[in-house]
């Protein structure tokens, strides 16, 4: 049986705040509009304008980091200088790494505080909205990359294979994690009404839609959980195994010495 999937920016006053039914599986909007259609269709700016930031971010903290590891002493500085500008503890982007899961995550949530309000400082001097408002966040997420890439060389130094394959998994596992931030982040936007912009749907617009029924929330929650737990258990698996296998290197060296 085919979903009753209907046209998600088609305005039907008609029909505005209907609860659940065989053809409006989440009910309709104040605007009529079929809320299970706007979910479906909402998943393509939530996920895109998230995975661009990423991308973005994992441009940015590249040629920042090189930056920083071929220039003058300073830009190094500059770069950690600016890393705890953006967030209150840089290595909290891992995120979640320690035994305590709910105390890291709080203290995730508290760290990226500074990048939002800064993120939202740019976007409204800058007038940025919707898909644009991605060059603010991308580069301020590059900047706690190329920090903890950054820091992760130094202690690596002299740098060997082992050396590289771990920055490597640092690198893999911060860009996971940054994909969920940055879909919160978006999400955050879209609520205070700078994010997608009417007609586009999106999971943080649904968050704050009219209806009759709490469905439509339900489920763009539940996108985002699903979301937030793919992006950090990925980010956490490769983390731990880069972690393992570096120390056992490091082992490896000292009984080889």
């Amino acid at each position: 049986m085919l979903l009753p999937l209907q046209d998600a920016y088609v305005a039907n006053l008609s029909n505005r705040l209907a609860p659940l039914s065989p053809a409006n599986l989440l009910g309709t909007d104040e605007m009529g509009r079929d809320s299970f259609s706007r979910f479906i269709a909402g998943s393509k700016y939530t996920i895109l304008t998230g995975l661009m930031t990423t991308l973005l971010a994992g441009a940015s903290g590249y040629l920042m980091e090189r930056a920083a590891g071929a220039g003058p002493t300073w830009i190094g500085r500059l770069v950690t200088v600016l890393g705890y500008v953006c967030f209150v503890a840089p290595s909290f982007l891992l995120t979640p790494r320690r035994p305590n899961r709910l105390l890291t995550t709080a203290l995730c949530v508290f760290s990226v505080l500074p990048l939002f309000i800064i993120a939202l400082i740019v976007v409204v001097l800058g007038k940025l909205t919707g898909w644009t408002t991605a060059l603010a966040l991308g580069p301020l997420w590059g900047v706690g990359i190329a920090y903890v890439i950054h820091r992760a060389r130094r202690q690596d130094k002299p740098v060997s294979q082992a050396g590289r394959d771990n920055t490597a998994r640092h690198f893999a596992a911060l860009m996971a994690s940054i994909f969920a931030w940055a879909v919160y982040s978006h999400a955050m936007l879209d609520i205070l009404g700078l994010g997608a912009q009417p007609p586009t749907p999106s999971w943080g617009s649904m968050l704050v839609a009219q209806g009759v029924s709490f469905w439509p929330q339900a489920m763009a929650i539940l996108g985002f959980l699903i979301v937030g737990t793919a992006a950090f258990s990925f980010s956490d698996i490769v983390s731990r195994g880069g972690d393992e296998n570096h120390i056992l290197d490091k082992r490896e060296e000292i009984s080889g010495g």
